[in-house]
């Protein structure tokens, strides 16, 4: 009774809002718009010049679908002796634009002043698949977010747990891919593009000493002790690539899109040569046990009004009611769906939006989820992390970015 009283007085200091009670991690789960991303091509946003070059000939191996471990041998490629990414370009870059080098630093998870540092344990390499990731530009002084796929032959830079953490041809900083139910590609297609032939990599649980690379000229494997940028290559022989032990990867584990399937091991190249990574996916299912009707973000001039909240049956346990910045958070959401003007791939919604907060990893930020059913009746949602101090929503899937690259609320 107690969370209900509570809940219902927040309904009167937001006209008619009826928030959520706090889950679970909302990881995204609707049909999101998944950018193609060719060899040679900035994509939108990029956040410097080209700082590496791709490999545009590169033809993807055979079985590569499905969720591989950053350690698999022969999982990335190379040019023996011969760096694709320009490791010092990069950070001279960041360092003379600071606003640019603090988001960099923000998305990847470290301070500013450790980007040297960081950048130097990066190690340059190929990817030799058609690989499933989640790219941040940067526009607005702010980092966006756009699921993409990134071609066979792209450049880049990949963590001592063989993650890939930079696309070189923009500078973009990376990080692991979600899982969505009904994903949909946009952009350049290029003519051995399969979406149900995707690679997601996955980081290796132990430090990685040295990569087994495969240069794509002639399909010979190739050892580059991790860190270097080629002046260290070897040849490979069979123990030459035995990881440390952990620790784990600090960096977040998600799973392919639901098109990709793990592919049967083979044996040498050109096919992937060890067993797929099972996939381990970010939970599918966002907080539920209570929720409430907002404005949606819709397009300008919208004449539909929110639909009232249907009456649904009495909880079993006492819901915990949203705290101040939370509640501050809803606000404003609900703000920018009567202020803000949004564009595709975000559709006009028939009904109010469901929304639901969740903890992240730290006390200084949550997630708020926002799920809405569109005329085309698809279901869209949205997830932002939003800082407790400050107020800033960061997108955290892709149309939580295209909602806030429209509204300045929602930044």
């Amino acid at each position: 009774m107690l969370g209900i009283v509570a809940i219902a007085a927040v309904v009167g200091a937001l006209g008619g809002v009826v928030l959520a009670s706090r889950g679970s991690h909302p990881a995204p789960t609707a049909t999101v718009r998944v950018a193609r991303e060719p060899v040679s091509s900035r994509g939108a946003d990029p956040f410097m010049p080209p700082v590496g070059t791709d490999a545009p000939k590169a033809t993807p191996p055979r079985r590569s679908a499905g969720a591989f471990s950053g350690d698999t041998p022969g999982l990335y490629g190379g040019v023996p002796q011969g760096a694709v990414c320009d490791r010092s370009r990069m950070v001279t870059f960041l360092q003379q634009h600071p606003d640019a080098g603090e988001a960099w630093a923000n998305v990847i998870g470290i301070a500013r002043g450790d980007v040297p540092r960081f950048v130097s344990g990066l190690t340059p390499a190929l990817l030799r698949t058609d690989t499933y990731v989640t790219n941040h530009g940067y526009a607005l002084g702010s980092p966006t977010t756009v699921p993409a796929v990134l071609q066979a032959g792209t450049a880049v830079l990949v963590d001592r747990h063989g993650a890939p953490v930079t696309k070189c041809y923009c500078g973009n900083p990376l990080t692991p891919a979600f899982s969505y139910t009904r994903p949909s590609y946009y952009g350049p297609r290029w003519p051995t593009f399969d979406a149900g032939g995707l690679t997601v990599i996955q980081p290796a649980a132990a430090v990685i000493t040295t990569f087994t690379l495969v240069d794509p000229a002639t399909a010979a494997r190739f050892t580059r002790p991790a860190g270097t940028s080629g002046t260290a290559d070897d040849a490979y022989t069979a123990a030459s690539t035995a990881p440390t032990t952990p620790p784990r990867s600090r960096r977040s584990v998600a799973g392919p899109p639901a098109t990709a399937t793990a592919g049967a091991p083979s044996t040498s190249p050109p096919e992937l040569p060890a067993q797929p990574a099972s996939p381990r996916l970010r939970s599918t299912q966002p907080p539920s046990p209570r929720q409430y009707s907002a404005r949606p973000p819709s397009p300008r001039g919208s004449s539909k009004q929110p639909a009232a909240p249907a009456a649904s049956a009495a909880p079993e346990s006492v819901p915990t009611a949203p705290d101040a910045a939370e509640q501050q958070a809803a606000a404003i959401l609900d703000r920018a769906g009567t202020e803000c003007d949004f564009h595709a791939p975000i559709e006009p919604p028939t009904d109010g939006t469901v929304v639901s907060f969740a903890d992240t990893d730290t006390p200084d930020t949550f997630f708020i989820h926002a799920e809405q059913q569109t005329v085309t009746g698809e279901t869209q949602q949205f997830t932002w992390a939003v800082d407790r101090s400050t107020g800033r929503f960061t997108p955290v899937d892709g149309l939580a970015a295209f909602a806030s690259r429209d509204c300045p609320l929602l930044r």
